[in-house]
């Protein structure tokens, strides 16, 4: 499930929202709930959906800047606007095409420089009802364990458990956990000298070949040859 959508308007604009219509300058961000529309496609813009499972990752990369304690309900807006220095929107823009979850921190500490107490709680609003379901399966990404093992850990039907991942990540179990093993498994290649064998193991695979083999599926490198040339660096 989509729990909101960050719409970056390059020129002006107007989305429609629960009945009303709002307007945006150029060089604006626009949190917003799924459901709202851009009203005349001539505007330039692009649009990027998120679930829980993202904020739960934002959460942990920033809950030091995120407030705490709060002193009345928080109530969410369905829509907020953010007018944005025209350097920053262009840099949000161009981390939304490589990198979605480094625009995401990117914009988002962005909002919490503007509004913290607003921003702190909608943070919260979103992670704080799924933290001990996220906090497991974030210590348990790399065990070497099938989909059927997370799922009779946790107490859940396979089925029960890919609907639940669907919801917070919009992704499968299984989709995710390997993406999750991927991406440790190239912090590690390139940020330390460990043994490529080691390193597969380290993030779950059980043999070297299905890990180079799936590693090179997913970067276009095989690891030495990642290793090698520092891809990313």
């Amino acid at each position: 499930m989509i729990v909101v959508q960050f719409i970056l308007f390059k020129s002006p604009a107007r989305v429609a929202c629960r009945g009303a219509v709002h307007s945006a300058e150029s060089n604006s961000i626009v949190l917003v709930d799924p459901e709202t529309v851009v009203v005349g496609a001539e505007s330039d813009y692009d649009v990027h959906a998120f679930h829980v499972g993202d904020f739960q990752e934002l959460y942990r990369e920033i809950s030091d800047q995120v407030e705490s304690t709060f002193a009345a309900p928080f109530r969410r807006k369905p829509i907020t606007v953010l007018p944005v220095p025209p350097d920053l929107f262009d840099v949000s823009r161009r981390l939304g095409n490589v990198d979605r979850g480094l625009m995401l921190r990117f914009i988002f500490i962005y909002c919490l420089s503007i509004n913290r107490p607003y921003f702190s709680s909608l943070l919260h609003h979103f992670v704080d009802g799924s933290l001990e379901f996220f906090d497991y399966i974030e210590r348990n990404s790399l065990n070497p364990w099938s989909v059927e093992t997370y799922a009779r850990e946790l107490g859940l039907s396979i089925r029960l458990l890919n609907d639940m991942f669907q919801d917070k990540y919009g992704v499968s179990t299984k989709h995710w956990l390997l993406e999750r093993r991927l991406q440790r498994a190239r912090e590690l290649l390139l940020g330390t000298s460990k043994k490529v064998t080691d390193i597969a193991h380290e993030c779950g695979f059980n043999s070297h070949a299905h890990f180079s083999d799936t590693f090179r599926r997913r970067y276009k490198y095989c690891p030495r040859k990642m290793r090698q040339d520092r891809v990313g660096i």
